[in-house]
């Protein structure tokens, strides 16, 4: 399925700006908050894993590189979110 620029996303709380890559897991977006009115990254779970009969340990790896870039902290990398999992 995958997301589009300008879409918006939990109840309007992000909005899609651009897709800045793809991977193995999903896809990454450069999205903004539109509370807090900041620049922030999104990134979903590739869909076709979703039919692998391993889809659990995927969404595992999923989530903990997620806590991972969510305890990163650098200048230079906007905060890190779950969109989909």
């Amino acid at each position: 399925m995958g997301v589009f620029s300008g879409k918006s996303l939990q109840q309007g709380k992000y909005v899609v700006e651009q897709e800045l890559g793809r991977g193995g897991f999903g896809i990454t977006y450069k999205a903004r908050n539109t509370v807090l009115a900041q620049a922030v990254v999104l990134k979903t779970i590739n869909d076709a894993l979703r039919q692998e009969p391993q889809f659990e340990e995927h969404q595992r790896h999923f989530q903990d590189e997620a806590k991972r870039l969510a305890r990163y902290s650098h200048w230079v990398v906007d905060t890190a979110h779950v969109v989909s999992s």
